[in-house]
């Protein structure tokens, strides 16, 4: 699965006083995918308006409303 952090770059540019600095992403550790193997915490918003929190391996987010990789 693409990182959707960084989209599949391995990188992430994040604004500071006005300054764009490029980062490398921690959540992929700059592959660009992400470890099918590996668990990450995840959360989605549920029918009820509750937000669900999850931590294991990937879950399909097409499947899930509001889903972020945390």
């Amino acid at each position: 699965m693409i990182c959707p952090k960084c989209k599949g770059n391995g990188f992430t540019k994040s604004t500071f006083e006005a300054e764009e600095v490029i980062l490398q992403c921690s959540t992929c550790e700059s592959q660009g995918e992400l470890d099918p193997n590996k668990h990450y915490g995840q959360s989605w918003t549920e029918d009820n308006g509750n937000k669900a929190l999850y931590f294991g391996p990937l879950l399909d987010p097409k499947n899930f409303k509001d889903w972020t990789l945390d």
